[in-house]
C-alpha cells in the first residue's frame, strides 16, 4: 500500500493559540482536518479559497455557539496552520476585510517559509 508522506505542521502567527481558544467540538473537527492534511492531503470538510488566496484551504464548522473558520495551506513537506476564528460577518458569507488582511499576511509568511525550505 502506497501512503502519502507525512507533512510537518507549522503554525503561523497566533494560529495555535487561536485554535486553542475555540470550543472543544470545533477544535476536534479542525484538528481532524489538519491531521488528514498532514497524512493524505485535503479533507472533504475543507474547500479552496478564491483569487490570490486560492492555495489556502478553508474549514467551516458550525456549532450551537456560532460558525468558526480555520485556514491552512499545504506545502511540499509542510502543512501551514494560518488562522482560526469565529465568523462575525454581518453580511452573508463574506469574511471581513480586517481578517482578510491577517490571512494575507500569514499566507505571505507561509509562502516565504516554503520557498526557503526548498532552496536548501
Amino acid at each position: 500500500m502506497n501512503r502519502a508522506p507525512f507533512k510537518e505542521l507549522w503554525w503561523i502567527g497566533r494560529a495555535e493559540k487561536e485554535l486553542a481558544e475555540l470550543p472543544r467540538s470545533v477544535k476536534e473537527t479542525m484538528w481532524s482536518v489538519l491531521y488528514l492534511a498532514q497524512h493524505r492531503g485535503t479533507s472533504m470538510q475543507s474547500k479552496r479559497m478564491h483569487g490570490d488566496l486560492r492555495d489556502v484551504m478553508e474549514i467551516a464548522v458550525r456549532d450551537r455557539t456560532g460558525t468558526y473558520r480555520g485556514l491552512y495551506s499545504i506545502g511540499k513537506g509542510r502543512v501551514y496552520a494560518l488562522y482560526f476564528f469565529k465568523k462575525k460577518s454581518k453580511r452573508g458569507i463574506a469574511t471581513p476585510k480586517e481578517q482578510i488582511a491577517v490571512i494575507r499576511a500569514r499566507v505571505a509568511t507561509a509562502r516565504r517559509l516554503e520557498n526557503e525550505a526548498h532552496r536548501r
